[in-house]
């Protein structure tokens, strides 16, 4: 990743838990300021990050949710929930949930693990999922699973669909 900042290009990589800096000033012509450098100093640094104990899950489920996904799991006999995005719906995607086996994971799902909860996503959708709430309502109206995504810029009234 690239950044210039009072005319200094940084470039910030991050590989085999070593995050490496460049840095390099000089001019910058162009339209924009970045198509050519000239470059006057570089400095390369190494600082080593410590990997996390825990990977992040791409989904956070709360408790009400957990309770409702464990007691429908137990009653069909699947062991994993799939989730992901498909085109359609009222504002251009729509969000599905289905339960699945651990037979029909594919070699690029994600998979994580929430309160016991297997939960996979496949690859496409992953980007759309990533940091996003998974919550259950009990409320007569409008009850049902709830889906709170930080990149959605719209949603429908239903909160089945959205878009970005």
């Amino acid at each position: 990743m690239a950044f210039v900042s009072g005319g200094v290009l940084e470039v910030v990589g991050v590989r085999g838990g070593t995050r490496s800096v460049s840095r390099a000033s000089g001019r910058f012509s162009g339209k924009h300021g970045l198509k050519r450098a000239v470059v006057v100093r570089a400095s390369l640094e190494m600082e080593t990050v410590a990997p996390t104990d825990e990977p992040t899950a791409f989904i956070a489920v709360t408790d009400t949710a957990t309770k409702q996904l464990t007691m429908l799991r137990d009653s069909n006999g699947k062991d994993c929930l799939r989730v992901g995005v498909r085109q359609g719906g009222c504002s251009g995607l729509s969000y599905y949930m289905e339960f699945d086996t651990s037979d029909n994971i594919e070699k690029f799902d994600e998979v994580t693990e929430v309160s016991g909860m297997k939960i996979v996503c496949d690859v496409k959708s992953l980007m759309y999922m990533f940091g996003m709430t998974l919550d259950f309502s009990t409320d007569l109206v409008g009850g049902g699973f709830k889906f709170f995504n930080p990149k959605a810029t719209s949603t429908c009234g239903c909160g089945q669909s959205f878009g970005v």
